[in-house]
């Protein structure tokens, strides 16, 4: 009774925490509990397992080379934003390092490779805060928070401009600051932002209607386009490395998996499926997309996908029309 207790409450804390560091969802399973591993669909080449831990992995973001990864983790014994940390590995080499944590989660790399920029929670409201892979030093990025809930942070190509999320009001807003912490710029509404491998666009997400979908911001038009639309959750959107696609995920076949489609919204294509589900997608500079995946969880998973208390990073290599 007791660990079923403990299970429930890092639920739900989980639920409440991601909600800064992703989008809830009421999607449901239709199945006991997951395989083993993600189905790859015929767009797929590769599928892999990347870690194997038994805390949840989430919110992988690979570094510029593509051998090292940050991801962050909870601490299932924990029941408070002290359980969660940001974790470093060289991709394919056993081990890890501890970085950041706790009170840190959504980290987002620096084009040198050197640094990372992340989500603090220890204040009474989430701020931003850059340190460096080695785990020395912590500089905010502002004196105080920039709105109430400033999270998924993701550095510029340049490295000069942060772009994140925070919520204004009622309403999250996809917003951007100097990497010295001037210029704090509100764009519209939104969240999840990505930048486009020449600096000049975000890809982002924002609820209509009920469900999220995605969406493109040309910064020098201001001009807003919504990619996707429909009755099914589209949210996530992160770009290719030649900003010619974008990944995402989707619950159009009834659970998270993840599509790509072409910068204008075209050629949907299916790259997992199956009864695990697939969410916080990163497309790596060696055109590798790695992922969060619930497959392998030892017990039925919640009904509700934000609740997740297992999960691991998995890669794919895409197959995408020419």
């Amino acid at each position: 009774m007791a660990n079923a207790v403990r299970i429930g409450l890092v639920g739900i804390l989980l639920a409440l925490l991601l909600a800064g560091c992703a989008t809830p969802t009421q999607t449901t399973y239709t199945s006991p509990k997951p395989p083993p591993a993600p189905t790859a669909t015929a767009n797929v080449r590769d599928i892999s397992r990347v870690t194997h831990d038994r805390a949840p992995e989430l919110w992988p973001r690979v570094s510029p080379d593509g051998t090292k990864l940050l991801f962050h983790t909870f601490d299932i014994t924990k029941t408070d934003v002290r359980g969660w940390s940001i974790v470093l590995i060289q991709i394919g080499v056993p081990g890890r390092t501890l970085v950041a944590g706790p009170y840190a989660n959504c980290p987002a790399w620096y084009p040198d490779g050197k640094n990372f920029v992340y989500s603090y929670l220890k204040m009474v409201k989430p701020i931003l805060v850059r340190t460096s892979v080695d785990g020395v030093g912590m500089k905010f990025i502002r004196a105080q928070p920039l709105g109430a809930q400033d999270s998924q942070p993701d550095v510029s190509p340049d490295g000069k401009r942060i772009a994140f999320h925070t919520k204004i009001g009622d309403s999250r807003q996809v917003c951007s600051v100097d990497a010295d912490g001037g210029n704090f710029t509100i764009y519209t509404e939104g969240s999840s932002p990505r930048w486009h491998p020449d600096g000049k666009k975000l890809a982002f997400d924002r609820r209509v209607g009920g469900k999220y979908h995605c969406f493109v911001l040309d910064l020098t038009s201001g001009q807003v386009t919504q990619l996707t639309g429909g009755d099914s959750r589209n949210a996530l959107p992160v770009w290719s490395p030649d900003g010619t696609w974008l990944v995402f995920e989707s619950d159009r076949d009834g659970r998270r998996h993840l599509y790509a489609m072409r910068a204008d919204g075209s050629q949907v294509t299916q790259l997992t499926s199956g009864g695990s589900q697939e969410t916080f997608p990163e497309w790596a500079s060696n055109n590798l997309i790695y992922f969060t995946s619930d497959a392998g969880a030892l017990e039925a998973p919640s009904t509700n996908a934000s609740l997740w208390h297992y999960a691991n990073i998995w890669m794919l290599k895409p197959v995408l029309p020419e």
